[in-house]
């Protein structure tokens, strides 16, 4: 995947690509293409870089939005967010509105289909 880094976070970042945008789980990436020789240490981070992985999810879920999990084992799921918990989302799923529970750890990235 490519596109435009927009924020990072403790853990996770927002990816850019539009038409899509992507919240990646930072634990789900081995390499990274064309990043700046520049860094900007930690003092002067916003301090919504401490949010975690979960604060993201919750936005998606507010939105409403169909979106697509893509999970570390390879496997994809189409569906709306509904709840995000501490460590897990839950994703309903399908024209009979199935509930499929993803654990953050199994988690690469969530992608808007909005």
């Amino acid at each position: 995947m490519s596109g435009t880094l927009e924020r990072v976070a403790a853990d996770w970042l927002l990816l850019s690509s539009r038409p899509h945008d992507w919240v990646v789980s930072t634990g789900a990436i081995s390499t990274v293409e064309g990043a700046s020789v520049r860094s900007v240490p930690e003092v002067a981070w916003s301090p919504l870089t401490r949010l975690g992985l979960g604060s993201a999810l919750r936005r998606v879920a507010e939105a409403g939005e169909r979106c697509m999990l893509h999970l570390r084992d390879g496997s994809r799921h189409e569906g709306t967010l509904r709840r995000v918990g501490a460590d897990f989302c839950e994703l309903v799923t399908g024209e009979e509105r199935r509930l499929r529970l993803v654990a953050f750890d199994a988690l690469a990235a969530a992608q808007s289909l909005g």
